[in-house]
């Protein structure tokens, strides 16, 4: 096992449940963001670090790290630069840039007392002084011995990184993007639009360390930091070459530049931006890929970047932001070649000086109701919306006397943003596109109902099939021998007007409702199907594959209704200030998928996939039995709505990922030299003194 040798060195365990009673007293307590318990975290990352290498064991320094994130309180003294907007953030980091004796020079990596007055440029400096004790303890000391003297502050070693990184990931007042944004530019020194090792490394060293420092905690043991950014390394550069074989296999022009690329990268050579022709180092992480991970949903995140995506999560502003707080809208990223600009500050507006979702879709069906502007017509207009049982009869008064005052040209021309212009004067042109996407998400209720009905219907008739006993084997036996009877049956395949004088019906009526496979011809299977009686089934219809496509159906009513439930509950009214995130369905949260059954999956695949193209058509799903054609229909479509008639070879394994509740496996396999190079450097290049 790998240890910490020092006697005083944490206590390395192996799950939560190693600890006493003690230290898990409150562990079972859920969290206040998500319907989890902190015990539950700590099971799943014990379980991930097993999955990532069998020999590690986190330690308990770690634990009380990640406890303090998710459950604990930042330090009182960081209040003064935990709820800044990204404009105050986006003016330090040009402040920052500033203090560079030339503008070629890189910033400086630490700054005094007096250097970070100049960069926060806070007032009054007491509140200055407690920053100052959260980031420099030690030095602050002297500030207490000598006085707030020049000589003290001087004296004053505080990374600028970590203050930055720390004040944004606080910030109630930045949205989850931006913030992702803000700090990926941050470590983007070259402005290179990617993060070279050295960078990504000093990202997280940041991170761990700023966040030790704002909630009063030491952060995780060298050891273990060490395990952990090698790993998500390691995750990274697995999916950046997923994303970019993805990308090969679909434009030519990529494939031969991705192709040149290795060639460059094979003989030595650094690796050009095509799109910026600026050169970046060998090995780089997109900053895309970055976001796609750190962004507050794990739903779908690497189980290696789990504890990190919660306590994203947690500081996530977008999920208790009000209508009128608004978020900066004109933000990209930090550039360090280029001046940076200063996002605009939005006008804060009042939550109560603005409509609600269901009151605009009123306003709307009201407005596309009217006739005319009498109260009779008024009152009737808005009886048609089925929104006005969620508004109140304050609102319907205002919405009636801003209709009767308004003249009706001006309400024709402008519709019902200009009715809402007139009924609510502080909203602002941001709200107005908001009130349009309402608009359109109300719209779209329909197509979500009629999607969840379709989804049950599926279930049901697949339901309705398996309860349908197997076709007797001496009845199967006499319909084989009818079709061995027919001309051309000795070929395996018999013509549409020798099945059509057979039934005494028409060769297109044939055609129409049994040529599966579209070759002019019935098989035997076609035949039997054909054949078979209505209250049976014949024994494809059975089986390893049948029973995975009903967990699959299972799923997607599942998910339907879900996301119905979800639409409805968006134009409902509601006393609940704070959404609980249900993380126990996220993927990374899940058990990892055993091996056998993972096979047994691509096994039913690959039977299913006639051609080997990696996509099981409609008529490779029909031809098989397994389904009826109603049913296959609608898989097809679910698993598959951006083909035509077709669905891949991911699509299903993580449809039944998602039915089973399991996840992909966590491995190191597919580790690159320079996720190797970290775990032996790292101990050196980043002590955690």
């Amino acid at each position: 096992m790998r240890g910490h040798s020092s006697s005083s060195s944490p206590v390395p365990v192996h799950t939560a449940g190693e600890y006493s009673g003690t230290w898990r007293r409150g562990w079972s307590r859920q969290l206040s963001f998500a319907d989890i318990s902190f015990g539950q975290c700590v099971d799943k990352l014990m379980r991930i670090s097993l999955e990532l290498d069998p020999k590690w064991r986190t330690d308990e320094t770690t634990l009380i790290f990640w406890e303090a994130l998710l459950m604990g309180e930042y330090s009182s003294e960081l209040k003064p630069v935990a709820n800044r907007t990204l404009t105050f953030w986006v003016q330090v980091f040009k402040n920052w840039l500033d203090l560079r004796k030339h503008p070629e020079d890189e910033p400086p990596s630490v700054v005094n007392g007096l250097e970070l007055q100049d960069m926060l440029n806070i007032y009054p400096k007491e509140t200055m002084y407690k920053v100052m004790r959260v980031f420099d303890p030690a030095g602050s000391r002297l500030l207490v011995a000598e006085g707030k003297t020049t000589h003290a502050l001087s004296k004053i070693k505080v990374v600028p990184v970590q203050i930055m990184t720390v004040g944004v990931c606080l910030s109630p007042w930045i949205s989850s993007r931006n913030k992702i944004c803000f700090i990926l530019g941050l470590f983007d020194g070259n402005d290179s639009g990617a993060l070279d090792r050295e960078q990504y490394l000093s990202l997280w060293k940041a991170w761990f360390l700023g966040m030790g420092k704002a909630f009063g905690v030491k952060p995780p043991h060298a050891d273990d930091f060490k395990n952990a950014v090698r790993a998500t390394y390691a995750r990274l550069s697995i999916k950046a070459s997923a994303r970019l074989r993805k990308l090969a296999a679909t434009d030519v022009t990529h494939k031969n530049a991705i192709i040149e690329a290795i060639k460059k990268k094979q003989s030595g050579q650094s690796i050009s931006d095509s799109t910026s022709g600026a050169t970046r180092p060998e090995q780089v992480v997109p900053i895309s890929t970055l976001q796609e991970v750190m962004m507050a949903d794990p739903s779908g995140a690497e189980p290696a970047f789990l504890m990190q995506n919660f306590a994203m999560l947690r500081f996530c502003s977008d999920r208790w932001a009000s209508l009128g707080q608004g978020f900066v809208e004109d933000f990209e990223t930090l550039t360090y070649k280029t001046p940076v600009r200063i996002p605009k500050e939005p006008e804060r507006v009042h939550s109560e000086d603005l409509p609600d979702r269901a009151e605009v879709v009123v306003v709307r069906d009201c407005c596309q109701e009217m006739g005319g502007s009498s109260i009779p017509e008024i009152e009737r207009a808005m009886g048609t919306s089925t929104m006005i049982k969620m508004t109140d009869t304050k609102f319907q008064g205002k919405l009636m006397t801003a209709l009767l005052e308004m003249d009706t040209a001006i309400r024709l021309q402008g519709g019902y943003l200009k009715v809402l212009q007139a009924m609510y004067p502080r909203a602002l042109p941001r709200h107005f596109k908001l009130f349009e996407q309402w608009c359109n998400e109300y719209d779209k209720l329909s197509q979500q109902e009629s999607r969840t009905s379709d989804a049950r219907g599926a279930l049901l008739g697949y339901r309705r099939n398996s309860r349908k006993p197997i076709i007797p084997a001496s009845e199967l036996e006499r319909i084989k021998r009818e079709y061995q009877s027919l001309k051309g049956a000795d070929l395996g395949a018999v013509p549409f007007d020798v099945i059509a004088r057979y039934f005494d019906t028409s060769a297109r009526e044939i055609v129409t409702k049994h040529d599966l496979d579209f070759d002019n011809h019935v098989s035997l299977r076609e035949f039997c199907r054909m054949m078979c009686p209505a209250n049976y089934r014949l024994p494809e219809m059975d089986g390893v594959g049948r029973e995975l496509f009903g967990k699959i159906l299972e799923l997607a009513d599942q998910e339907e209704q879900k996301q119905l439930e979800h639409r409805r509950t968006l134009f409902q009214r509601t006393d609940s200030e704070e959404d609980i995130l249900e993380v126990t369905t996220f993927s990374a949260m899940c058990e990892p998928v055993p091996a056998d059954l993972l096979l047994q999956w691509h096994a039913v695949f690959d039977d299913l996939d006639r051609d080997a193209d990696e996509k099981i058509r409609l008529s490779d799903l029909v031809i098989s039995g397994c389904l009826s054609e109603p049913v296959s229909k609608y898989v097809v479509q679910y698993l598959g709505p951006d083909l035509q008639d077709a669905f891949t070879r991911d699509a299903f394994i993580q449809a039944l990922l998602r039915a089973y509740h399991l996840r992909k496996p966590v491995s190191m396999q597919g580790e690159t030299p320079h996720a190797r190079t970290i775990g032996k450097n790292l101990q050196a290049s980043f002590a955690f003194a």
